[in-house]
């Protein structure tokens, strides 16, 4: 079992809202789910677990997440730095804020550094 992160790259520009995909090996169909956990740099290890994404039986996957909040009523979170990582595991996961990355799941090698534009 493997998940990769494709899109967006590290330090790319990214809106409030953005499609975020990935590749994964032996998922499709075992199961699993995949999801996209965001963390603000600057809140620490504080994650927070996007909608559920879609997976094509070639393992392929995507997902809109969001980083930060709504521009028209936050324009201070334009500028600011976002982590991102794919997760796979056999658990259904609540979208909202999580004190760390849960336990026992598959991850992407390594977290992917976003700005909000």
């Amino acid at each position: 079992m493997g998940i990769a992160l494709e899109s967006p790259e590290d330090e790319n520009q990214v809106s409030y809202r953005a499609l975020v995909q990935g590749t994964s090996e032996g998922i499709a169909g075992s199961g699993a789910h995949i999801y996209v956990l965001v963390n603000p740099v600057e809140a620490g290890n504080s994650w927070w677990v996007q909608p559920e994404a879609t997976i094509g039986p070639d393992g392929v996957w995507e997902t809109s997440a969001y980083f930060g909040r709504d521009p028209a009523q936050y324009p201070e979170d334009v500028g600011k730095e976002f982590r991102i990582i794919a997760i796979a595991t056999s658990e259904v996961l609540e979208e909202g804020e999580y004190a760390t990355v849960p336990d026992n799941v598959c991850c992407s090698d390594k977290p992917v550094i976003v700005k909000r534009r």
